[in-house]
Order: C-alpha cells, then sequence, then structure tokens
C-alpha cells in the first residue's frame, strides 16, 4: 500500500506543478488543477486508462500528435465531469463518498474496492426509481463519458488506488446485483493479475505529464 500511496501522490504533485505553470491551457484545461487537488480524483484509474490505451493496436498507429491530441481531451474532460459530480454532491450536502470501513456493507466482504468492475466505459442505464441522478447522467452511464474512456464515468478513488463510486446511493440497478461468483471470475483475468502492472503504472505516469507538459 505505501508504495501505492507514494506513486499516486507524487503523480498528483508533480502533475499540480505541471498544470500550474500552463495556467488554463486549452490543452488541459482549467477545471484540471481544481481536479487533480481533489483525493478522490481518479488519478489510479486514469492511468490504467492510458495504459490500456497505449496497448491496443488501433492506438499504437496514430501519431504521436493525435496520441497527446486524445490523451489530454481524455484528461480536460474526465476533469470536467469529476468536478460537476462533486458540485452536485456538495449541493446535495454531500461533501465527499464516505469511504467503506471494514468489510464491505453491501455484500459479505468479498469486495476489496479494486474498481476492475467499474473499468467499463459504460453500462446497462437501468436505474431504480429511487435514483436521483439526471437523466443526462443516466445516458453518460449508459453510453460512457466519450471515445477513450475505459472506466466508469462515476468511478472515484480513495486510499491511493481503491474504488469509490460518486454515486452509490443512486447507483444503476447492474451495479447493485453484481454478485461474488462475477467477481471471482473478473479477478482471474490475465490483465488483472499482471505481475507487472504496477512497473506498467510508472512508466505510463511519466509519458501522461511528458505529454501534458510538452509543448
Amino acid at each position: 500500500m505505501e508504495q501505492r500511496l507514494t506513486l499516486m501522490d507524487a503523480s498528483r504533485r508533480h502533475l499540480l506543478r505541471v498544470l500550474k505553470k500552463s495556467n488554463g491551457h486549452p490543452r488541459t484545461g482549467s477545471a484540471a488543477p481544481k481536479a487533480v487537488t481533489d483525493p478522490s480524483f481518479p488519478m489510479t484509474f486514469f492511468l490504467r486508462n492510458v495504459a490500456s490505451l497505449k496497448a491496443d493496436a488501433n492506438w499504437r498507429a496514430l501519431s504521436p500528435r493525435l496520441q497527446k491530441s486524445r490523451i489530454r481531451r481524455l484528461f480536460r474532460e474526465r476533469s470536467r465531469f469529476h468536478l460537476e459530480v462533486k458540485r452536485w454532491r456538495a449541493a446535495r450536502g454531500e461533501l465527499a463518498p464516505r469511504p467503506p470501513v471494514g468489510k464491505d456493507e453491501l455484500a459479505d466482504g468479498y469486495c476489496s474496492h479494486c474498481g476492475w468492475c467499474c473499468e467499463i466505459c459504460s453500462g446497462y442505464p437501468d436505474f431504480p426509481p429511487s435514483s436521483e441522478i439526471t437523466q443526462r447522467w443516466k445516458d453518460i452511464f449508459g453510453n460512457g463519458l466519450g471515445k477513450g474512456h475505459r472506466f466508469c464515468a462515476f468511478l472515484w478513488e480513495w486510499d491511493g488506488g481503491r474504488s469509490l463510486c460518486s454515486i452509490h446511493p443512486h447507483r444503476s440497478n447492474p451495479c447493485r446485483v453484481f454478485e461474488r461468483e462475477e467477481c471471482d471470475f473478473l479477478m482471474k483475468d490475465p490483465e488483472v493479475r499482471d505481475p507487472s502492472a504496477k512497473r506498467r503504472l510508472i512508466e505510463v505516469r511519466q509519458w501522461f505529464i511528458h505529454l501534458i507538459d510538452g509543448r
């Protein structure tokens, strides 16, 4: 855990220095510095998103200029939407999602908040009547945040890389019924079990910050 926290904290500090130099440059947008300073901004998952793109053959076929432009767009979009959700929560008096304490209260303790079940760009937009999120947000859940985004628009993080649902009381029905058997199956995926994942995250972090810092 200590190594993971060090990596993510260093990412935020380094990235914030770069963003302050850019001073709201269009390539990153004015929302990015505010988003990055929020501990719940999903930095770990964004870097995993970037790593996933770098491993994609179609992505590697793009020119360096296009890769840079698209990564910056993803970062702008993720930052803006993160702050949009944060403002919505604040207006409702929900200043921060409550991190789970001990075992997951949703089930029988199988959830480790790794976030892999949320690393889908979209899900089936079936929400219970009690869900108070807007239709636009339901559409975003169903269609994704945009091209290139590889995880749920509402995924936040805590504790330097553990997943947290920013709309947990209002989440979709498919999210509510995700069972232990499905989780166990997902945990057997080679990508999830990849021992080189941490090293690749470090490499991706360096590449991503270079893209943001480059002119």
